[in-house]
């Protein structure tokens, strides 16, 4: 699996910012590629510093069969036909994110997002495979617990669904001086996670899980 991903403010238009993700993952014999171009707008919300992002990206995705596929019926006219396949499909996503900054130590954000959403079928051979639509929400808390900032404590959660199946990631992170963190995740029914991580004097974050 390998991701590259981009984003920044636009300077020319307050509260605007754009970016784009390309994202390649082979397993087994599956080759998918997810390429998207992305938008967002900030506004401000309330007296608290709040603001809720509102975002839209635009992209497309490849599915393809590796041709070296093995299959164990010769007679399998279905899995035959994969071997090679592949076809591409348009994909839309929408997201609402709210934050507040980070005021006396104490920080929160919430965000719900939709991807994949346009209803499709992809042409594999004799096979198509229908694109589920997937669903996240993320919340998390920025809590000062030590001595102005100097041990702060980042609890977060994610849920991901495509309504079919639900994973359900809880986590947390501690952060000493700004500089050095330490955390875990439990992945519920499936794996445990630990992390550690520094950041320079350059502002270079540097982690490992």
């Amino acid at each position: 699996t390998g991701l590259l991903s981009y984003n920044a403010p636009v300077s020319a238009f307050s509260n605007f910012g754009f970016g784009g993700v390309l994202t390649y993952d082979r397993l087994g014999p599956m080759e998918n590629v997810f390429f998207k171009l992305n938008g967002a707008y900030h506004i401000n919300i309330g007296s608290n510093g709040g603001k809720l992002g509102v975002g839209l990206d635009l992209g497309m995705i490849q599915k393809a069969i590796n041709k070296d596929l093995k299959w164990a019926d010769p007679a399998d006219l279905l899995a035959a036909s994969l071997a090679g396949a592949r076809d591409m499909a348009f994909d839309v996503g929408f997201g609402l994110f709210y934050y507040k900054p980070i005021k006396s130590g104490n920080g929160l954000y919430f965000g719900v997002s939709g991807q994949k959403l346009l209803p499709q079928e992809l042409t594999l051979g004799m096979a198509n495979p229908k694109i589920r639509q997937h669903a996240y929400i993320t919340t998390g808390y920025y809590h000062d617990v030590y001595d102005n900032e100097k041990v702060v404590l980042k609890p977060n959660m994610l849920v991901k669904t495509d309504l079919t199946s639900t994973q359900i990631d809880v986590n947390l992170t501690a952060e000493f001086n700004k500089v050095i963190w330490l955390g875990g995740s439990y992945r519920v029914q499936d794996a445990v996670v630990a992390n550690v991580g520094f950041k320079t004097k350059q502002n270079i974050k540097i982690g490992f899980s």
